[in-house]
């Protein structure tokens, strides 16, 4: 073999050498995928919960700046866990505006869902019981009613009567519909006192599961 064939081979040789996969990867390349794990947790009833550590208190409720918006951390509000609350509004059935951030101060449990979805019927039959023994505010939101047409001040009436619930609101604009539901499942949501979200869940939450976070958050 000539002197350069010798060379040539040598080159390739040492430029292999320095060859090694790209960020751990056999093979080179880089990793989209996400851990397995995280997120919500299913159970067998078909719903997805997603819960923070009610020991945790996120940065936006320490910060103490409550900006333009009269609450601390609403600035930087959001819709997930661990973020504060963004302001949620909606009529109650005396056309009286209620309004998430009006609650400041006092846990609070958002319950939106459609009158024909059993999940809400369940929900909904037992809130207020829980809610008032562990003086937690509850709110539901009456998206659609029986008929799935959006829900009007008289079909929230009778919801609030049927289920003995004192604050049911409708979504007249939709902007609940839009801004907090993604799914046309029931969701729970749960607010502490700093209205900082503690739970969001779809479907069916358990009442006992229910009342034991709540009771966690009681004044």
């Amino acid at each position: 073999m000539s002197t350069t064939s010798w060379l040539k081979m040598g080159l390739v040789l040492l430029v292999a050498g320095c060859t090694e996969p790209l960020d751990g990867f056999p093979g080179g390349g880089h990793s989209n995928q996400l851990p397995s794990g995280g997120g919500g947790t299913s159970d067998d009833t078909g719903s997805t919960v997603d819960t923070a550590d009610t020991s945790d208190t996120s940065d936006t409720s320490e910060t103490g700046d409550t900006s333009d918006t009269g609450i601390p951390g609403g600035d930087r509000c959001g819709r997930t866990l661990g973020s504060v609350g963004c302001d949620l509004v909606g009529y109650d059935t005396r056309g009286e505006r209620w309004s998430l951030w009006a609650a400041y101060g006092d846990p609070v449990v958002v319950v939106i869902g459609s009158a024909w979805d059993q999940s809400f019927q369940q929900i909904s039959a037992t809130l207020q019981a829980t809610s008032d023994a562990n003086q937690v505010v509850a709110a539901v939101v009456l998206l659609d009613a029986l008929d799935q047409l959006p829900a009007e001040t008289s079909d929230a009436d009778h919801w609030a009567a049927s289920y003995g619930l004192r604050t049911v609101l409708t979504d007249d604009d939709g902007t609940i519909r839009q801004d907090w539901t993604d799914t046309t499942s029931t969701r729970v949501w749960v607010f502490d006192d700093e209205l900082v979200i503690r739970l969001a869940a779809y479907g069916y939450v358990d009442p006992d599961d229910l009342d034991a976070l709540l009771s966690e958050l009681s004044p």
